[in-house]
Parts: structure tokens; C-alpha cells; sequence
């Protein structure tokens, strides 16, 4: 028995191996590629060009422009720029394979193994909104909400370090109110720092999600978790010091750019048929797995629901972010209230698998159930990254 669980085990090393390998190549390949578009070219568009400028000029907002000058002051390689991008993606996978383990094992007495974790990991990466034809005309529509972008260095970077951010702060709110764990206080500080100088499309859904948590928690005890609570908050407000700087980057007063509500895209989601199919398509995995944990918690399973309700309540805020405000003036097009939403789908559907995986042994057809829906949004993924690498343009 013991033989045929290392058998097992060394099989599924060398599948985390040789999907890692592939997907490190076909990475590098593609972001070669999008680096090396030309003026007037239509394959291969993407925001790699105008990263890369940014990073010359000193234009740039980002800690990813920081990480391409330093790059570029070296050797102006893109052989060397794209292998940046390989490393961000390879250890997006290692990070998110960490936070499964964790996550898993906060919410039972689950282990999963390091090659199990890696390789629900690997897959996380290429995860997209399911594909189908008879509804969808188009593989990739302006309706996604999980697909990942591949074609945008900033929020690449954003997801990495976004990934560490989250795992820190399951594991400060746990305990903040009885026992504030300073440690695990500044490297959440750091971490979410550096998230919101990649890129601040994640604190701006995260944080509002965290106040609701603490003035929760703070009628909940009656207000003696008020001290925890203010040091908490000063945590995040330490992290938010680069924002200010970004925020008069993208909307200077030289270009008239701005914010503005809009109920443009909310009409055309509510009066759109195929909005509502996509919604599924997009959400299928999370909500089967919200949907079972749910009528386990009411069989009296002990099992927490407030990291999933957390991760739901923020990717609602981002939809609605993303929804409801829109950009003036020369970033009128960016789409930049968006990108939230790409990254708290692909959070709310890690933090899924892990409850997934934490409650296995309470389901039957379940598991499998819930398996295949993340096969079906990994196969999506892998389809649309097929189509990247032959140079179809992106709809984001």
C-alpha cells in the first residue's frame, strides 16, 4: 500500500514537472513575442510595449517599470524581459501552491501534499471562463471575469505578490482580537505594499472588505476589539503610502484623466442575454462549491465559511468597482477598474479548490462534480492561451 501511494506521488511530481516546463516555455515564448510587436502590427497587440516605454521614460507607475529599467540598465535583452515574466509566473504557481496547503489545513485537518497543491497550481494559472460555442460567438468575450491576462506585465506582478498578501492576512485575522501577531503583522504590511505598487487594482476592493470585516468584528465583541482592530487598519494604511503616488501617475491633472460613474455597462450586462450565460460560465466553479459548503455548514459540519464569504464579498465589490466607474479623459479606454475583477475570480476560485479539498471527505459525486468544472475553466484557459500564441488579439 505504501509503494503504491510513493508510485502515485512520483507520478504526479513528474506531471507537475513537465506542466510547469511546458508552461514556463510557452510563456517566455509568447511574451517574446508580444514584446516584439511592431507599429501597424495586429498579432501578438498587447501592454508590453507601453510597459517597456514606461520603464525607459520613468514614466511608469509600477514596481514592474522598476523591475524592467533595472533589467534594461543591464542589458536592453528581451530574451532576458521575458524570462522576467517566466519567473513571476513560475513563482505565482509556487505561491499559490503554498496557499493551498495553508488554506486547506486551516479549514480541516487536511494535508494535501506538495505535488497535489503544485499541480491544482499550475492549472490556477491558465483558469478561464468556460467555453461554450452555442452561446458564446467568440472564445474570448468582453463579458470574462476569470480569464487571465497574459498580455499585461503590471498585473502579472500584481497576482504574484497578491497571492502571499492574502495567505499573511488569513492568517493575521484569525487571531488578531485575542492575540495581535506582529510578525505576521509587518510581513502582510510589506507584502501588501509591494501588491499595491505593482499595480492598485487589488486594495481597492480588498480594503473596504476589510473595514466591513472589523467594524463586524468590533459590534460582534462589543467593541473591546477595537486596539486590534486600529492596528490592523494601520497596516493597510501603511500600504496604501504608494497609491497616493500612482494615483497622481494615472490621473494627472496634464491629460484631464479621472474617474466617473457611469450605468453604461450595467445596461448592457442587464438587457444582454448572454451576460447571464456568461456569468454562469465564469462562476460555475465557485458558486458549486459556495453552494456545498453551505449545505454542509447546516449539517452541522465544522467547517468556517468566513475566508470563502470574505472572497466572494471581495470579488462582488470588484464586479461592482468594475461595473459602476468608469475613467475619463486619455484613459477613458483603459479598463483599469477591471482588473480587479480578473484577479479576485482567480482568488475566489483558489480559495475554493482549497475548501474543495478541505471537506472531500464529507462528499461523494461532489468532489467530482467539482473537479471537472475546474478542469472544464483549466481547458478554457489552455484554449485562449493556444490562441494568444498564434497572435489573436485579446478582448479585455
Amino acid at each position: 500500500m505504501k509503494n503504491s501511494t510513493n508510485y502515485k506521488k512520483i507520478i504526479i511530481y513528474v506531471m507537475d514537472i513537465i506542466t510547469i516546463l511546458l508552461l514556463c516555455y510557452y510563456c517566455y515564448v509568447l511574451t517574446y513575442k508580444m514584446m516584439n510587436v511592431q507599429l501597424g502590427d495586429v498579432k501578438y497587440l498587447s501592454d508590453y510595449t507601453t510597459h517597456l516605454y514606461g520603464a525607459m521614460t520613468g514614466s511608469g507607475y509600477s514596481l514592474m517599470h522598476i523591475i524592467f529599467r533595472t533589467v534594461i540598465n543591464i542589458s536592453y535583452n528581451k530574451h532576458i524581459l521575458s524570462l522576467v515574466m517566466v519567473v513571476i509566473v513560475l513563482l505565482t504557481i509556487l505561491g499559490t501552491s503554498a496557499f493551498l496547503r495553508f488554506l486547506t489545513n486551516y479549514l480541516s485537518e487536511e494535508k494535501p501534499g506538495f505535488e497535489i497543491t503544485t499541480f491544482i497550481a499550475a492549472a490556477s494559472v491558465l483558469l478561464a471562463s468556460i467555453y461554450i460555442p452555442f452561446f458564446q460567438p467568440h472564445f474570448y468575450i468582453s463579458r470574462t471575469m476569470l480569464t487571465q491576462p497574459w498580455h499585461n506585465s503590471t498585473y502579472l506582478l500584481m497576482r504574484m505578490f497578491a497571492v502571499i498578501a492574502f495567505l499573511l492576512f488569513i492568517k493575521l485575522q484569525d487571531s488578531y482580537i485575542e492575540k495581535f501577531d506582529y510578525k505576521t503583522a509587518v510581513a502582510f504590511t510589506m507584502v501588501l505594499t509591494l501588491v499595491n505598487y505593482a499595480k492598485p487594482s487589488f486594495i481597492i476592493a480588498f480594503s473596504p472588505i476589510v473595514l466591513f470585516m472589523l467594524i463586524y468584528d468590533l459590534v460582534k465583541t462589543k467593541g473591546k476589539s477595537f486596539f486590534p482592530a486600529f492596528k490592523f487598519g494601520i497596516c493597510i494604511l501603511i500600504s496604501l503610502s504608494v497609491v497616493a503616488v500612482q494615483y497622481m501617475t494615472l490621473f494627472g491633472e496634464d491629460d484631464e484623466a479621472g474617474t466617473a460613474f457611469t450605468l453604461h455597462k450595467f445596461y448592457e450586462l442587464i438587457t444582454n442575454p448572454a451576460s447571464y450565460i456568461s456569468l454562469i460560465c465564469n462562476l460555475a466553479f465557485p458558486i458549486f462549491v459556495l453552494v456545498i459548503c453551505i449545505y454542509l455548514k447546516r449539517k452541522d459540519t465544522n467547517i468556517s465559511l468566513r475566508v470563502l464569504i470574505l472572497s466572494w464579498a471581495m470579488f462582488l465589490l470588484s464586479r461592482l468597482e468594475g461595473v459602476f466607474i468608469t475613467e475619463t479623459g486619455s484613459r477613458a479606454s483603459d479598463g483599469n477598474f477591471s482588473w480587479g475583477t480578473y484577479y479576485f475570480a482567480f482568488q475566489l476560485s483558489i480559495v475554493s479548490a482549497a475548501y474543495l479539498m478541505a471537506v472531500r471527505k464529507n462528499l461523494k459525486w461532489g468532489n467530482y462534480i467539482g473537479w471537472l468544472l475546474y478542469l472544464a475553466c483549466t481547458i478554457s484557459g489552455i484554449a485562449y492561451f493556444r490562441l494568444l500564441l498564434q497572435g489573436v488579439y485579446f478582448i479585455i
